[in-house]
């Protein structure tokens, strides 16, 4: 089984907002999307399927932006571990690639 890879291009993150809009627009979020890590948890747990979540340029977005590069990790393993809770399977597996 091939698990489809979505690449998220994090040189154009340069804050939350410009985080939010990346990952709204990339991950095709619903309109509804809150802009936080609470809203960003459930849209990833809402999606039917595994993927990959490939952060391209990672060294550099993690240098530019540790809190958001942090945030992604640790709301990407609750979502998981949330999902493995309520009886499901993981959704999200990160990949870093510079």
């Amino acid at each position: 089984m091939s698990i489809p890879v979505v690449k998220i291009d994090t040189d154009g993150i340069t804050d939350w907002d410009s985080f939010h809009d990346t990952f709204a627009r990339v991950l095709e979020f619903p309109d509804y999307y809150g802009r936080n890590m609470n809203a960003w948890i459930d849209c990833v747990s809402d999606r039917d399927a595994a993927f990959v979540l490939q952060l391209d340029n990672a060294k550099s977005f993690r240098s530019r932006c540790p809190e958001i590069y942090t945030a992604v990790i640790e709301c990407s393993a609750f979502s998981n571990w949330r999902d493995v809770e309520s009886g499901g399977e993981p959704v999200v597996f990160l990949a870093f690639a510079d």
